[in-house]
């Protein structure tokens, strides 16, 4: 479901009943995956998954 080129972009997160949060390097990955989680939402409700959100989380790393 996910480009390969975005995977090294993202760490799966915690769950939190129903709502599933991942962890994205930057905006521009996020953007991409934004667009992504009606169709990954699909796919693990086909796969008996009981995710019915997905939140993404940017993560900020230091420079120095």
């Amino acid at each position: 479901m996910i480009p390969a080129g975005l995977l090294s972009a993202i760490q799966a997160g915690p769950i939190e009943g129903e709502n599933w949060c991942l962890l994205v390097t930057g905006n521009s990955a996020a953007a991409k995956l934004r667009n992504l989680i009606p169709k990954i939402l699909a796919n693990l409700s086909g796969k008996g998954y009981r995710v019915t959100s997905i939140r993404l989380k940017i993560l900020i790393t230091s420079k120095y």
